[in-house]
């Protein structure tokens, strides 16, 4: 059995706004096999393995063909390395690849308090002002993010929580595990007028 075939790897860059989010990598690999029965996929920590076989995709519909394999419900910023083989019953090829990438890791911003106010993030899937009272994003494991908050007119900022602690308008989050980041807002209550004198009759 001839087998050329070449694999690529590719991590997806979601943003979603969900309670949980699930960390899947794709694997995509151009069939150039002759005669195979179908392909295995294994799976390591490390680039040297040990490797162990996860899945084994069918035969593709034809040579040249794209084969897309996802491998999902794995650990939120986790460092994985894949290869792959052809198949049949006269046995196996000789390995493609490997290729590695991490998984991404959730990160959770929840706003609380009596006030309103913005969080924003340095990369761009928190570009854009976090309005809402719970924002979700899937970002790449391991990443560094820079948040930011701006209290709305009429609130103040009281503090973070969670994974970022103080009273300072930013803060840092390595996004080595799933974190969850908490803005404390309060709203401002305006002084009552001075008396300025007694009424005349």
């Amino acid at each position: 059995m001839k087998k050329t075939a070449w694999i690529s790897f590719a991590v997806a860059y979601l943003i979603l706004i969900a309670p949980c989010l699930a960390a899947d990598l794709e694997l995509s690999f151009t069939d150039q096999s002759v005669s195979e029965t179908g392909f295995g996929i294994e799976r390591a920590d490390a680039l040297a393995g040990p490797y162990k076989e996860i899945a084994r995709p069918g035969a593709s519909a034809s040579s040249g063909a794209v084969v897309k394999y996802v491998d999902g419900g794995l650990p939120e910023a986790k460092y994985f390395c894949y290869r792959l083989f052809a198949f049949n019953n006269a046995g196996k090829s000789a390995y493609a690849g490997p290729v590695c990438g991490r998984t991404n890791a959730t990160l959770t911003i929840v706003k609380t308090g009596t006030g309103a106010g913005t969080v924003t993030g340095a990369l761009p899937v928190l570009s854009t002002d976090c309005g809402k009272s719970i924002c979700v994003a899937s970002v790449p494991g391991n990443a560094y993010i820079m948040l930011t908050v701006k209290p709305a007119a009429g609130s103040t900022f009281e503090g973070w929580g969670g994974a970022c602690f103080g009273t300072r308008a930013t803060c840092s989050v390595t996004m080595n595990q799933a974190r969850n980041v908490i803005a404390m807002f309060t709203l401002t209550v305006p002084n009552r007028p001075t008396e300025l004198g007694m009424l005349s009759r």
